[in-house]
């Protein structure tokens, strides 16, 4: 079992995310541009703020790219 350390900056990000969402009509489903992030990296992710969370997240993007 992984140790979760709680992060206050996700919930923040979480509750834009969810606004745009709602704002926007998108549902939880890879229709919604927010869905990549949400899935596969923001509950992986141990960084300590959001600015480090999407340099890391623009840097697995970049190198997945050049694959």
């Amino acid at each position: 079992m992984v140790n979760a350390i709680y992060k206050k900056w996700k919930d923040k990000y979480l509750n834009l995310i969810q606004k745009a969402s709602d704002r926007f009509g998108w549902k939880a489903s890879d229709c919604n541009p927010f869905f990549y992030i949400l899935y596969d990296h923001l509950h992986r992710s141990n960084a300590d703020s959001l600015r480090e969370f999407k340099r890391k997240l623009k840097e697995v993007r970049h190198n997945a790219n050049r694959n």
